[in-house]
């Protein structure tokens, strides 16, 4: 408080020309601070806030329409394995169809009701096809897979975890 009574009575020590210019500077250093450390903030944060909203509106728009083309894949896609084959009986049936009966090197049940298959020398985008078919088909969903660089080019060594579709 004795600080600012001293600028004060400082400020009213000096020639009347000097006082209004240094009061004049003082109020725009105040504008200057308020707005930098308020107003500019505010501002940007407005129109990050905008474009955003814009982004994500967007998004939106595109997402309409793809929502319905996903409703109406599910509808077409069948929910639950053939009524009396089991889920290790199919995927050993289709992978030995899918060409895999030699790379087939073993399909296991687990407690959970899930596969483990491995593969040894299998081409990727026939395995690609072939999970994709028993997903389009049979709703069968990959819940784990590792696959590790083949012999061959193209070739991979693959572990899965298949699943029936739940209900």
């Amino acid at each position: 408080m004795n600080r600012l009574k001293e600028l004060l009575a400082w400020l009213e020590s000096q020639p009347p020309r000097e006082r209004l210019a240094l009061t004049v500077g003082a109020i725009a250093l105040a504008l200057l601070l308020l707005y930098t450390a308020v107003l500019r903030p505010f501002v940007n944060s407005k129109a990050a806030l905008e474009a955003h909203i814009a982004q994500q509106q967007t998004l939106l728009a595109w997402m309409r329409p793809v929502a319905a083309q996903l409703q109406s894949l599910r509808a077409q896609q069948p929910a639950s394995l053939p009524t009396g084959q089991s889920l290790l009986a199919l995927v050993d049936k289709s992978a030995g169809d899918a060409g895999f009966g030699t790379s087939l090197k073993q399909v296991q049940a687990a407690p959970d009701g899930s596969i483990k298959v491995q593969l040894q020398a299998v081409g990727f985008d026939n395995l690609v096809r072939w999970l994709g078919n028993l997903h389009q088909q049979y709703g069968i969903n990959v819940n784990e897979m590792t696959a590790q660089r083949g012999a061959g080019p193209g070739s991979v060594d693959a572990t899965l975890i298949l699943a029936a579709p739940s209900t």
